[in-house]
């Protein structure tokens, strides 16, 4: 006998597993949530700290996506292309794979959705600063 939130679990992880040769499935799937998002910010007039933060914590995933994972200014033999048949070439590996990616930024979308069902954490703030300094 086994509890019944691991029968959820199981789902959860199953669906996963699903999506994982699916990527245009999976962004379509980031794309629904931001926009159903962006659409909860419209209408609630507020949130903007929790959209600020929600913007710096994609654009910080972001920058780790196109990030190499090895940094060739700081390694002394990263970056060189082999110049021997026998040299091994390394491809391109990034800091955060793309599944990786994607999953965080999911989760981030559904937190920053449940941090707006409270009004505690609608802090007033003149959103147009905070739209400069993310532009910034």
């Amino acid at each position: 006998f086994s509890p019944p939130h691991t029968s959820m679990v199981d789902r959860f992880q199953k669906t996963l597993d699903f999506l994982v040769p699916k990527i245009a499935l999976r962004w379509a799937i980031a794309f629904v949530l931001a926009s159903i998002y962006a659409v909860r910010i419209w209408f609630a007039h507020g949130f903007y700290i929790i959209t600020y933060g929600l913007g710096i914590f994609c654009l910080n995933l972001f920058i780790q996506f196109i990030s190499p994972q090895s940094d060739p200014d700081l390694d002394d033999d990263a970056g060189i292309l082999p110049t021997h048949a026998d040299d091994e070439f390394r491809p391109f590996v990034r800091k955060l794979p793309e599944y990786r990616f994607w999953f965080a930024v999911c989760k981030a979308i559904c937190v920053a959705m449940f941090l707006t069902t409270s009004r505690i954490f609608d802090v007033p703030v003149y959103w147009p600063i905070l739209l400069f300094y993310f532009v910034l």
